[in-house]
């Protein structure tokens, strides 16, 4: 069954971890760059944590999946973990940012932002482990949501942060 059994996603999870790799670099880049810029707007810093944490996550992700020889269960409880972990960095982060809210209208967003980077993936494990409800289709949508997002917030540190 295809979206259970990791061997027949490498292509994609390959891909997925090169493209996680390469985008790690830039995000040190765009940081490096705009360090200070980054520094005097107090929500930008762990916009930027959040992000690494998302490409670090999908990276990892791609990892556990492209690792030969484990078992479905095995991989299952990985994807679980590591997206339980996502969820919570990215979610502490989101709030921190906002801490103490004084508009929720950009609280709300940068949360539910946040939360379709990496709750994706804590289904997928989910998923993997009850052989139901599209299995490793989900990581496929953690790698979609999770780096529209993060190169989204890329661009603000590197482009929007100098208007």
């Amino acid at each position: 069954m295809v979206p259970y059994d990791a061997s027949q996603w490498h292509d994609l999870f390959a891909a997925g971890a090169e493209s996680a790799a390469t985008l790690v670099g830039l995000l040190f880049v765009a940081v490096s760059l705009n360090h200070k810029q980054i520094l005097d707007v107090p929500s930008l810093p762990p916009l930027a944590a959040r992000t690494l944490g998302v490409l670090l996550g999908m990276l990892l992700m791609s990892v556990l999946v492209l690792t030969p020889g484990q078992s479905r269960k095995t991989l299952g409880a990985e994807l679980t973990a590591l997206g339980a972990v996502l969820v919570t960095a990215v979610t502490i982060s989101a709030l921190r940012a906002h801490l103490p809210v004084t508009k929720w209208r950009w609280t709300i967003p940068t949360i539910l932002l946040a939360l379709a980077s990496s709750v994706p993936m804590v289904i997928a494990g989910v998923s993997v482990l009850a052989t139901a409800g599209g299995g490793l289709y989900w990581a496929l949508g953690e790698l979609i949501l999770g780096f529209s997002i993060a190169i989204y917030n890329a661009w603000i540190l590197l482009i929007e942060i100098l208007r």
